[in-house]
Formats: C-alpha cells, sequence, structure tokens
C-alpha cells in the first residue's frame, strides 16, 4: 500500500508542478497550486510534530526532512505495517 499511495503523492506534485508552469487551462491553475500550498503547510506541520520518527529513519537526517516533505507519513514506516519476516 505504501507504495500505491508514494505514486499517487509523486503523481500529484507533478501535476502542481505542471500548474506552476501553466500547462493547464486557467481554470484549474488555483485550485492546484493552492492543494499544492495545502499539502505543503500539512507536510510542514508533520516535521515539527513528528520529530522523533524522522530521526529514526536510517538514513542523513537531510534525506528524511526532504522525504517527508514529498510523502509526508508514507516516508516513515508507519504502526499500521507490519514487520516482515526476513529469515
Amino acid at each position: 500500500m505504501n507504495g500505491v499511495g508514494k505514486l499517487g503523492v509523486t503523481l500529484f506534485w507533478i501535476v502542481v508542478l505542471g500548474a506552476a508552469f501553466q500547462l493547464f487551462a486557467e481554470a484549474w491553475t488555483q485550485p492546484i497550486l493552492i492543494a499544492g500550498l495545502v499539502l505543503t503547510l500539512l507536510h510542514v506541520g508533520e516535521l515539527a510534530l513528528f520529530q522523533k520518527q524522522i530521526k529514526k529513519y536510517p538514513g542523513p537526517y537531510w534525506q528524511s526532512v526532504a522525504l517527508t516533505l514529498i510523502f509526508g507519513i508514507l516516508h516513515w514506516k508507519g504502526p499500521w505495517e507490519k514487520p516482515t519476516n526476513q529469515g
């Protein structure tokens, strides 16, 4: 499920970039950009609220921050995901 969610978020950001470059009709551009701004603000809020989980990411801190800004909570392994047995 996490991969499907990340794919959806990636497609959303591609659409927002397209709107930023005015590739869509004028009637669509402003609502898309507002949705992008709202999602960005939500992800910035996640950075502030979930520092403990962000710091647990096995990699550089800046990378975890960047991925959280792009994907939000889909970036971390959440409590809803069952651990896999590798062994």
